[in-house]
């Protein structure tokens, strides 16, 4: 996604009030990312922290990551509030394939994060009908 606040905007501009927009992403600097850096960094995988049947490395060479208090920015910025986490993939990226790790609340450690935000009325940028 190349404009992230644009996206979030029309989000908002279509959802009505009160209505959800849910955004998942891997985590600048966590887990995950930390490792698609490192293996675009150096051209490949490494062995010994990778897990088995990772993403394609083309798919890490185009990816933006972003820290969660970005995405919180964004959101408060285009008309979100009351947002909330999950977060899964607390552990090592060469274990995650090893069990089944249901989400837990927060985002402090996983490499996979949620956040779901509530559409409020933003004075000039909603029309009569999103109102109700």
């Amino acid at each position: 996604m190349d404009d992230v606040e644009q996206t979030f905007k029309e989000a908002h501009r279509i959802l009505e009030h009160g209505g959800s927009l849910v955004v998942a992403f891997l985590q600048r600097g966590v887990g995950f990312a930390k490792l698609y850096d490192k293996a675009v960094e150096e051209g490949q995988y490494p062995e010994d922290e990778t897990p088995e049947e990772p993403y394609p490395l083309e798919m890490a060479e185009k990816a933006q990551w972003r820290s969660v208090g970005e995405v919180f920015e964004l959101l408060h910025k285009t008309g979100f509030t009351n947002l909330t986490t999950v977060q899964t993939l607390t552990v090592e990226p060469k274990n995650a394939n090893k069990t089944i790790e249901l989400p837990k609340p927060g985002h402090d450690r996983g490499s996979w994060v949620v956040v779901r935000g509530i559409k409020r009325y933003l004075k000039g940028n909603c029309n009569e009908s999103s109102r109700s």
